[in-house]
């Protein structure tokens, strides 16, 4: 590794120490219930995502209304973040390969 790398890494390390202790401060007062600095400028702007995609701030989520919420922010369909091999093995699954199909005409 080159000097200039050697250096970058230095610097990234440095920087993510130093932000630590800020960003544990911050996580633990989130989960606490704490209110925050930010929570009075943009806390109107979080009322209405929740409002608008559905979910309560108060009430934990499971995984159906979760995906419902998903859905209302316009996330891409789930088959698209499919692998590769998966996708390979539900299209497999779904074809029906010439074969097969003049097989099943014979038999009926």
């Amino acid at each position: 590794m080159t000097v200039n790398g050697w250096l970058q890494l230095a610097i990234y390390v440095a920087v993510l120490t130093a932000l630590v202790p800020l960003l544990g401060g911050y996580m633990a007062r989130v989960y606490q219930g704490e209110r925050l600095m930010l929570e009075r400028p943009l806390g109107w702007l979080e009322r209405l995502i929740y409002r608008v995609l559905g979910p309560s701030a108060q009430k934990e989520q499971d995984w159906k209304s979760h995906q419902k919420s998903r859905d209302r922010a316009g996330n891409p369909d789930v088959k698209k973040n499919l692998s590769r091999s998966q996708r390979r093995a539900n299209s497999d699954e779904c074809t029906e390969r010439p074969n097969q199909a003049g097989e099943r005409n014979k038999k009926r």
